[in-house]
């Protein structure tokens, strides 16, 4: 029966492998860096996209501290999903026709609340059966928001801190 639970770890491990993919270029907002043009139709330049992607590694190092207070427990579940939400709505290239797609939910905020416990799995881990536990705790934390209705996400907590600007609003017109 030991390999069971070894199994069902191991596609999870997949599962997010796939994730990650999708989240990294379609919904982190590197995707975008494979358009050369921007809505002019003139090539961005190596400032613009020099910025732009210093912006896409804050906000890939702000998610990385959010899903690590997760999974230590500094950072309630549907803070986290604010969190989450709050970087992705800094992000001006975010694709939100992939979010939905990858995350299933009855809301966008539901959704947030999915993609904080996938980040889960980025980690490496010495005690497998100790992320397997939190992701379910998690789950199950959601499970029971869901019985009360759908999920409303406040502003978030001020556990983390806050997220910074990420883009001059000169680049934000690149496309």
């Amino acid at each position: 029966m030991a390999a069971r639970p070894i199994c069902r770890l191991a596609a999870l491990a997949a599962g997010f492998c796939l994730l990650l993919t999708v989240g990294v270029v379609g919904l982190w907002g590197l995707g975008p860096f494979t358009e050369a043009a921007t809505a002019e139709g003139a090539a961005p330049t190596s400032e613009q996209l020099r910025a732009r992607l210093e912006a896409a590694q804050q906000r890939l190092e702000r998610r990385t501290a959010v899903a690590e207070d997760l999974l230590a427990g500094r950072l309630a579940l549907l803070d986290a999903a604010a969190q989450m939400r709050a970087l992705s709505r800094a992000n001006p290239d975010f694709r939100w026709e992939s979010f939905r797609w990858t995350f299933p939910g009855r809301n966008d905020d539901e959704r947030h609340c999915r993609q904080a416990i996938a980040a889960l799995h980025a980690f490496p881990t010495d005690d497998p059966a100790r992320l397997l536990r939190t992701v379910q705790r998690l789950e199950a934390e959601l499970a029971r928001h869901l019985a009360r209705g759908p999920i409303r996400l406040s502003g978030g907590s001020r556990k983390v801190t806050p997220v910074p600007p990420v883009l001059p609003t000169d680049v934000t017109s690149v496309h």
